[in-house]
């Protein structure tokens, strides 16, 4: 049987939006990727990533600015950031 309902990583339904840029590529421990994840974010149109802290939150800003809107049928978005959602599990 199907699964009746999309299942879409967060880093995956971004980069639907965002094509040239893969936030699952990036070093959290690099200070750079912060600053890669805020341009990249900034280019595609999403407000407010100045005062974020973390490349999840960035993530979660883009995933919320680009893709949330755009989403009409059921669709499970798993893999959150941890720093955005306390109750997610570290990547696996």
């Amino acid at each position: 049987l199907e699964r009746p309902w999309r299942r879409v990583t967060m880093h995956d339904i971004v980069k639907e939006e965002i094509p040239d840029f893969d936030f699952s590529a990036l070093d959290v421990s690099d200070p750079s990727s912060l600053d890669k994840a805020k341009e990249t974010a900034m280019k595609a149109g999403v407000p407010g990533v100045d005062d974020l802290n973390s490349v999840g939150e960035v993530l979660n800003q883009c995933f919320e600015e680009l893709c949330e809107p755009k989403l009409i049928q059921p669709t499970f978005v798993i893999d959150y950031p941890v720093e955005v959602s306390p109750l997610a599990k570290p990547h696996r």
